[in-house]
């Protein structure tokens, strides 16, 4: 195998090896593929099946296996309802009266929740459908962060990257081109799920095939994602670990190995939630992770 992109280690272990899902649930890759982690910095990486990155995540095909389609409306239907997750993790305030980045903004969910309290909202979307509905919709936007790095290098106060990391082929390159668009002092968001997420342990043989995907080609735990922030240039950072399904999605995995999402397997789960979410954020078995850090002054 290469050398680790991001740390340039060579030596690697195998944490998985197994068919991946493609697409939604229940559609998986015909051939085993291997997820290896760097024995370095910690990351795992799955071989690219893609082709052309850029191409692929600015199609339709890409859309079509996610659920989401071309159309903005489409989006808004699956991804409004996840603003306010990164809302509980990260607040509000500290977007109020800044220059604020959405990197693989999609149409734009997040910066539609932002723009009355920002002083400017700019989105960073590869895909042309979702790009030419932000600008109708009066926002200015760019397809990759070199583009939007013209006009903003070091102007951006906070730039936000919610689920698009573990899909970036390069991600060290990527964090380095949003370092370069924050200025000295501001602050980057990044999410992304977790490479610790209980599931993998508990029922490995059912839930591996659905955690490991072929747009997703790499995955972090807390130590992997802060050493990727902290080679990438950032100080001063903070791992906030967030789960976000109930008890309930949990007990449906043992049960018919499959996800249930937010719903609840019975009222006894719904009672449970609070410290079952609580317990797997306390020792990092969460589903997700944020991270905040910052550009040195």
């Amino acid at each position: 195998m290469a050398k680790c992109t991001i740390c340039g280690s060579d030596v690697f272990e195998t944490v998985y090896e197994g068919h991946i899902r493609i697409g939604k649930f229940g559609n998986f890759s015909e051939k085993p593929l291997k997820v290896s982690r760097c024995c370095n910095c910690m990351a795992q990486s799955l071989p690219s099946i893609i082709g052309d990155h850029a191409t692929f995540y600015e199609s339709e095909e890409y859309r079509r296996e996610v659920d989401e389609g071309s159309d903005a409306t489409n989006y808004f239907r699956q991804h409004d309802g996840e603003q306010m997750k990164h809302f509980a993790v990260v607040g509000t305030s500290m977007f109020r009266d800044r220059v604020v980045a959405d990197i693989g903004c999609g149409a734009g969910s997040f910066l539609d929740y932002i723009r009355g309290t920002c002083k400017t909202a700019i989105g960073v979307e590869p895909a042309l459908h979702y790009r030419k509905s932000l600008v109708e919709r009066g926002y200015t936007a760019y397809p990759y962060t070199s583009d939007a790095l013209r006009e903003h290098q070091n102007m951006v106060d906070i730039a936000v990257s919610f689920s698009v990391i573990e899909h970036i082929q390069y991600p060290l390159e990527f964090l380095r081109e949003i370092y370069a668009l924050v200025k000295p002092g501001g602050k980057v968001v990044v999410s992304t799920p977790n490479a610790e997420d209980i599931l993998l342990d508990f029922i490995p043989e059912a839930y591996a095939p659905f955690f490991y995907r072929k747009a997703h080609l790499w995955y972090f735990n807390a130590q992997a994602l802060e050493n990727l922030l902290r080679t990438a240039g950032f100080q001063e950072l903070r791992i906030l670990p967030f789960h976000r399904f109930g008890f309930g999605n949990f007990i449906t995995w043992v049960r018919d190995k499959r996800p249930a999402g937010d719903s609840h397997f019975d009222s006894i789960s719904r009672t449970m939630d609070a410290v079952w979410k609580s317990e797997l954020e306390r020792t990092l078995r969460c589903d997700y992770l944020y991270a905040i850090a910052e550009k040195g002054k």
